[in-house]
């Protein structure tokens, strides 16, 4: 929507704009595929903004970051919406207030007080690039800041209803409250309603919506892209907001928003449109190929486990009971377990793995010499990154060389527990957006818990449940590195006899 809006404009400063290498590299590493709009840097950097209020520079896939962007209070305004306090008609007319003030202050950023902005003064904004994260990427601060306004003006039609004669708006939405489960219909507004973000419904009283925020995207820009001046601007801007974002008083509850046709839709059996492409929002979608990395490797729980205080301690208590005979007991009394020695010795290791949290794969191999509880190893990790923002796509990734210090719980005669810790070096294997090929950063491992299961004589069974593997290539501001909560299987092969 953005895009077309763009496209309908007379007066765009900067185009035509040349497709430069570095573009072309960055349109490549974005979590969208950016072909269907353009890749100059300014059409790139509308696009990345209309899609930033959405992710504040968080992967799609992140949902331990999205959740806080799309929760917090004080960003209820970039999408159209009440906070908790905002309550009744004035709550209604305040969120508007709110929404306004946002797009202009986005307008003020764009342009500051030139008569003629520059498209080309840039500006660097955090952006989650694929097979990198967060990087620093230089935008237009024109079309970026524009891009981030545009989403907010076609939020003000996807998260309100608006009369169907004045187009006025008669009430703004509330999601704050319905996440909370505090919201009471009435003084707490109409809750937010996912349906209206698809931008693909083509139901009898949401298309001409639609069409709508279509028609105010191209005002907006006009307003501000054709004014001659910073004071024309500033009063055509001041009447985009009178013929778009008006509020209009005396529809509410009671009057079930004067018998707005639309609530019917949303509320009825016929209403069949799904919010999967919400493009009101101008968001990615997390597409579902992860599905078979998760099912291989049970990893959601183990995060689960992670993420809370105490929990992971607990687990690594749990796994240690009930697995066989206490290790001290053991060793205390030999005759008890005459079978139980330690399993001393060199061996030879190969492991399989995988992460979801940042998803890539591990083809280890490694050498451990052991002794009774302690060991050293070395190993050679590669680590191959992959991505599932715009489909599957993997990359050669790092190779990783850490030797490693272990200590070992030998539980029984077949079984046993241990954690390693490994500090080595990484080097990258493919050219990321600001990284080349060949560079070389830090390498930390973590295993937190490694079953050991003895199959025969000299072969073992490696289970790791999870452990942290992180190559690291920068620790600046917006540093380069890729977390990995991995689970993987391998085999041990014990020289000697």
């Amino acid at each position: 929507m953005s895009f077309q809006a763009l496209e309908q404009m007379e007066s765009k400063p900067g185009f035509p704009a040349q497709v430069e290498p570095d573009d072309e590299f960055l349109a490549d590493k974005l979590q969208f595929d950016a072909l269907p709009y353009g890749i100059d840097r300014l059409t790139l950097s509308l696009i990345i903004g209309a899609r930033y209020n959405d992710l504040h520079g968080a992967s799609v896939l992140e949902l331990d970051t999205l959740v806080p962007v799309h929760n917090q209070p004080e960003f209820q305004n970039e999408h159209c919406l009440r906070q908790a306090f905002q309550d009744g008609e004035d709550g209604a007319r305040a969120a508007l207030v709110d929404c306004r003030d946002f797009i202009t202050q986005m307008v003020e950023l764009a342009c500051g007080d030139s008569d003629n902005p520059d498209p080309w003064l840039l500006e660097e904004v955090e952006v989650f690039l694929r097979f990198r994260g967060p990087a620093p990427v230089s935008l237009s601060r024109l079309y970026f800041n524009l891009g981030r306004a545009l989403h907010t003006v076609q939020d003000s039609f996807s998260h309100t209803l608006r009369s169907t004669e004045t187009k006025n708006i008669i009430e703004v939405f509330n999601w704050i409250e319905v996440l909370e489960q505090t919201h009471e219909a009435g003084p707490d507004g109409f809750a937010h309603q996912a349906l209206m973000d698809d931008c693909n419904c083509k139901s009898e009283h949401f298309s001409p919506l639609l069409a709508d925020a279509r028609q105010a995207s191209v005002d907006f820009l006009d307003a501000v892209l054709a004014a001659p001046d910073a004071h024309e601007r500033s009063m055509r801007l001041n009447a985009f907001f009178e013929k778009w974002m008006s509020f209009q008083a005396g529809c509410n509850l009671e009057n079930n928003y004067c018998d707005h046709p639309l609530l019917d839709e949303i509320e009825g059996d016929d209403f069949r449109c799904s919010a999967a492409s919400s493009c009101g929002c101008e968001a990615s979608k997390a597409p579902r190929d992860l599905t078979w990395v998760s099912i291989f490797l049970l990893l959601p729980l183990v995060y689960w486990f992670l993420k809370r205080k105490r929990s992971f301690p607990l687990l690594l208590l749990l796994l240690s009971l009930g697995l066989g005979a206490s290790p001290a007991l053991a060793a205390d009394n030999p005759e008890l377990c005459p079978s139980l020695r330690p399993d001393t010795g060199a061996h030879l290791q190969f492991r399989f793995g995988a992460s979801v949290d940042r998803p890539a794969l591990s083809f280890e191999a490694g050498t451990l010499y052991r002794w009774e509880s302690w060991g050293l190893g070395l190993y050679l990790d590669f680590n191959p990154f992959m991505s599932f923002e715009r489909g599957f796509e993997i990359k050669a990734g790092a190779m990783n060389l850490a030797p490693g210090v272990s200590w070992h719980i030998q539980v029984n005669d077949k079984l046993s527990i241990s954690i390693e810790g490994r500090i080595g070096l990484s080097m990258l294997l493919f050219n990321s957006y600001d990284f080349s090929f060949g560079s070389v950063g830090l390498f930390l491992g973590l295993h937190t818990c490694t079953f050991e299961y003895r199959l025969t004589n000299n072969l073992r069974l490696l289970i790791d449940p999870v452990y942290l593997a992180m190559p690291i290539f920068s620790v600046d501001s917006l540093p380069f590195y890729w977390k990995q909560w991995r689970s993987s299987i391998g085999l041990a092969w014990r020289f000697g006899d």
